[in-house]
């Protein structure tokens, strides 16, 4: 899910900074305001001064070629580093110790008033990484999503060091499943999330495309409805496969 300049999650410093930034970005392009929109901006597709935005929300810049190109781009896509140095950008402090990890979930298009997370701290070869981390039922472990990933670390994701599986046979939820409403099955935490408050549909994280959950799996009601739902790279497909095999073996239809 892509983020809109015009959310409004509570605090909003993110907010209020990001909408400026692009439309400051926008007009140093060559971006003209006339009325509601901003207009003559460069299409990335055909390179044409023709495209356009609109003032309240420029988050998707648009082609007005439409037959030639017709082009739609998202803002990350000519202007990212409007959405890195999270924690530069918006540094936490005592009053506000989550300031780093809200701006980027609100980036993510999510409102972080309506669930639990935390600001952490990943160490890892001399770096600390600031972190978005969410606990789970299973352990005491968190999932960490490692924020402004500095060079030579590889991954974007971790979990607490302690004694103990991670997630093996887990996935996560944001509370109980109902039996009655389909189940999406994703591979993370933040498209869960972004599933829930975007589409309005329940859903679970496997937390890899390789992971099948079957603890999970084994604890449903055998009547519900799952959607296998991963990435569409040759991961997720072969992940998709796997766990609609399980599935099977299990009893599901």
């Amino acid at each position: 899910m892509s983020a809109k300049a015009t959310m409004s999650h509570g605090n909003d410093t993110y907010t209020d900074q990001i909408h400026s930034e692009i439309t400051e970005y926008l007009l140093s392009l060559g971006g003209k305001i006339s009325n509601d929109y901003i207009q003559k901006l460069p299409c990335d597709g055909c390179g044409k001064n023709e495209a356009w935005t609109k003032v309240v929300d420029p988050t998707v810049i648009i082609c007005n070629r439409k037959n030639n190109c017709g082009t739609n781009t998202h803002i990350k896509a000519i202007a990212p580093h409007l959405f890195t140095n999270w924690t530069k950008r918006y540094p936490s402090s005592k009053a506000d110790p989550k300031a780093s990890a809200r701006a980027y979930l609100q980036s993510r298009g999510l409102d972080p008033n309506k669930f639990e997370y935390e600001q952490g701290t990943w160490k890892e070869r001399g770096h600390h990484i600031t972190t978005v981390a969410f606990s789970v039922r299973w352990t005491s472990k968190r999932w960490h999503r490692l924020l402004d990933i500095p060079k030579g670390i590889e991954g974007k994701t971790r979990w607490d060091k302690a004694e103990g599986d991670s997630y093996q046979g887990h996935a996560w939820t944001t509370g109980e499943i109902d039996p009655s409403q389909p189940l999406w099955m994703v591979e993370g935490i933040l498209e869960v999330l972004s599933v829930q408050q975007g589409l309005g549909l329940q859903a679970a994280a496997t937390f890899s495309a390789q992971h099948i959950p079957t603890k999970f799996y084994e604890s449903l009601d055998r009547s519900q409805e799952i959607i296998v739902a991963l990435n569409s790279d040759q991961a997720g497909q072969d992940g998709t496969h796997k766990n609609l095999e399980q599935l099977k073996k299990l009893g599901f239809n």
